[in-house]
């Protein structure tokens, strides 16, 4: 299992691909990447997800949670 987080960059050098492991919050800074097209968010408890991430809605494919708990 992955137990690291990790982004995959375009050729251009934007972010495209983001995983984020044991996090105890998500910096609202990663909602102004409007070119990421897959967000995995891994084993993070007290986990909130902020009303920022509609940011994303226009270029966001992918969201993937696995071991998250707390509010959704």
């Amino acid at each position: 299992p992955d137990t690291s987080s990790y982004a995959i960059v375009d050729i251009m050098g934007r972010v495209i691909e983001l995983s984020l492991t044991n996090i105890n919050s998500i910096p609202l800074a990663l909602f102004c990447l409007d070119q990421m097209q897959a967000l995995t968010l891994r084993n993070s408890t007290d986990l909130t997800i902020p009303p920022e991430i509609s940011r994303l809605a226009s270029s966001l494919k992918s969201l993937t949670m696995v071991s998250i708990s707390k509010y959704l």
